[in-house]
C-alpha cells in the first residue's frame, strides 16, 4: 500500500484524537481521585494549562509548514 497524503491526514486526525483523549481521561481520572475541591481544581488547571500549550505548538508547527509551502510555491513561480 502506497502512502498518500490522504493516508497520512486520516492517522494524524486518528492518533491527536486517540492523544487527546488519553491525555483528557488522566487529568479527569486524577481530578476524581482527589478529595479536597482545591485538589481537584489544581489538577484541572494544570491539565488544561498544559494542552492549551500543546494545542499553541501544533499551531505553531502548522503555521511554519504552511508558511514554507506557500514559499516554495512562490519561488517555484520564478522559475
Amino acid at each position: 500500500m502506497t502512502t498518500t497524503v490522504r493516508n497520512k491526514k486520516f492517522f494524524l486526525i486518528t492518533g491527536a484524537s486517540l492523544i487527546a483523549t488519553i491525555w483528557v481521561g488522566v487529568f479527569a481520572t486524577l481530578a476524581i481521585m482527589q478529595p479536597a475541591l482545591k485538589t481537584r481544581l489544581l489538577i484541572l488547571a494544570a491539565g488544561a494549562g498544559a494542552t492549551e500549550l500543546i494545542a499553541y505548538a501544533g499551531a505553531a508547527w502548522f503555521g511554519i509548514n504552511v508558511f514554507k509551502h506557500i514559499r516554495g510555491k512562490i519561488s517555484q513561480r520564478g522559475k
